[in-house]
């Protein structure tokens, strides 16, 4: 094994750190936008006055790179961009356009952004600008009756094992577009015979777990 120059390189693009940080690939798709979305609204004149340069395009490597280098060179002044972003973000929550379970996923973004850089923020006084979370919520879970009709009336076999394995397992929609066959875990009997098996979700994630069923 040998370490290549362009490895180490990479090592020092701002964005490429942001994105080996993630290891979800929904949550990095996730991150992405919502970040990208963040660095369009910077003021160009920040750091005009800051760096002496403008960025030369509204690419998200780009833009990273410069709220990354405006950062590192003025930590207060990048703190008052977020909170000001905060601020602005608040009004949806309380025109009701916007949960306020939302808002922190908006900020996780940037401080991955800037943790993953080594930047030195005050993430605690800005996290207390965020408004209170919802604790509740009128979801439910589908009580056994209301999942058997579903089964009832599903056309095939294909929906009838994504309403069981939605129904018992909670995983996110997403998951379904990273499962193969190999997340498929089968459990045999002493003789042989299938007893039932397991569902890996989110494979290579921290969150990974292990769906149980049995026949």
């Amino acid at each position: 094994m040998e370490i290549s120059i362009d490895d180490i390189n990479k090592r020092s693009d701002p964005y490429q750190l942001f994105l080996d940080s993630i290891k979800s690939p929904e949550t990095a798709r996730k991150y992405k936008n919502a970040l990208h979305s963040f660095l369009k609204i910077v003021p160009v004149k920040l750091y005009q006055d800051t760096l002496c340069k403008t960025p030369k395009d509204q690419e998200p490597s780009t833009l990273a790179s410069f709220f990354v280098k405006l950062s590192g060179k003025d930590p207060d002044l990048a703190s008052n961009v977020i909170a000001t972003f905060i601020k602005n973000e608040r009004k949806f929550v309380e025109s009701g356009e916007m949960s306020s379970n939302t808002l922190p996923n908006h900020i996780k973004p940037i401080r991955a952004l800037l943790d993953a850089n080594r930047i030195p923020i005050h993430w605690k006084s800005l996290n207390r600008l965020l408004p209170r979370r919802e604790s509740k919520s009128n979801d439910r879970a589908y009580t056994r009756a209301e999942i058997q009709k579903m089964i009832e009336v599903a056309p095939d076999i294909t929906d009838k094992l994504i309403i069981l394995l939605f129904s018992s397992g909670g995983f996110r929609l997403e998951s379904w577009n990273y499962f193969t066959w190999r997340d498929f875990v089968p459990f045999k009997n002493k003789d042989g015979s299938y007893k039932g098996g397991g569902l890996l979700v989110y494979r290579g994630d921290p969150e990974k777990l292990l769906d149980l069923y049995h026949s």
